[in-house]
Parts: C-alpha cells; structure tokens; sequence
C-alpha cells in the first residue's frame, strides 16, 4: 500500500512540476512580449523625425528584432511541449499575435516615415 502512495505521490509532485514550469515559460513569453512593447514604443516613429529615425534605424531595428525573437523563442518552447493545456496554447497564441501585429506595423511606419 505504502508503494501505491508513494507512486500517486510522485505522479501529483511530477503533474506540478510540469504545471509549474509551464507556467513559468508561458511567464517568460508575457515578459518578452511585455519588452517588446516596451522597446516598440520607446522607438516609435511617432515620436522622432525622420532623420533620427535613418540616423539610428540600425541599431534600434537590432533591439527589436532581438526583442521578436525572444517572442518567438518562449512561444515555440511552449508550443513543442506534450500535453500542454488547450487554454494555454490559445494565451499564447494570442500573445504572439498581438506582437506580431505591433511589430509589423511598427516596421512599416518607420520605413515609411524615412522614405
């Protein structure tokens, strides 16, 4: 008897580790979206002339790729795990579309702004 408990012991600890640790990675892919947007902002092309904007379209373009790429770095772990809640996968999801509607528009404003 004391194995059985033993067994659903380790396989409730095992089940919340697992709850756990997504968790956390759907908690890492909301703060990459969230410095995303932060970055997306502090750059916007709303803010600056067009000069400023050639001037540092590099190294602030840079930023923000690194920034997309985080995204879409913490969403693909997600997405490659087994057993991941339907309800997580729809956040996520919905995370990484809202970015990547923010940073196409963003692209294009900017481009079309030095233009």
């Amino acid at each position: 008897m004391q194995s059985a408990d033993r067994s659903a012991t380790e396989m409730a600890t095992g089940e919340e580790l697992v709850s756990e640790d997504l968790e956390k990675m759907v908690l890492d892919l909301k703060k990459a979206a969230a410095k995303l947007n932060a970055v997306l902002e502090c750059y916007s092309p709303k803010n600056y002339p067009a000069n400023v904007l050639k001037i540092n379209k590099e190294s602030w373009m840079k930023k923000i790729d690194d920034a997309m790429t985080s995204v879409i770095e913490f969403f693909l772990e997600i997405q490659f795990l087994d057993n991941v809640p339907t309800r997580v996968q729809d956040e996520t999801k919905e995370i990484v579309n809202q970015v990547k509607t923010k940073f196409t528009e963003f692209v294009t404003e900017f481009d079309l702004k030095i233009l």
